[in-house]
């Protein structure tokens, strides 16, 4: 494959790549206040379980705490 080529396929990967994160984008946007406290609640969860085990455990915060920092990395 000729470097030209080869910058087209590059080229048109990061197109695609560029308009899938724009659908995500708007449809995490679309999403109910309900909706979008239920999917960072089922992810809250799984990082409670995940890290229930390590040194700084998250037994140590609240799930008020750890929500909210989920939903603020979900932001950022």
């Amino acid at each position: 494959m000729s470097k030209r080529n080869r910058l087209q396929c590059i080229r048109i990967f990061l197109w695609i790549a560029t308009v899938l994160w724009m659908t995500v984008i708007f449809l995490f946007s679309a999403q109910s206040g309900s909706e979008s406290s239920a999917l960072s609640g089922s992810i809250t969860q799984w990082l409670v379980r995940l890290f229930s085990f390590r040194p700084f455990s998250a037994g140590d915060y609240s799930s008020e705490q750890i929500e909210f920092f989920v939903r603020k990395l979900a932001h950022f």
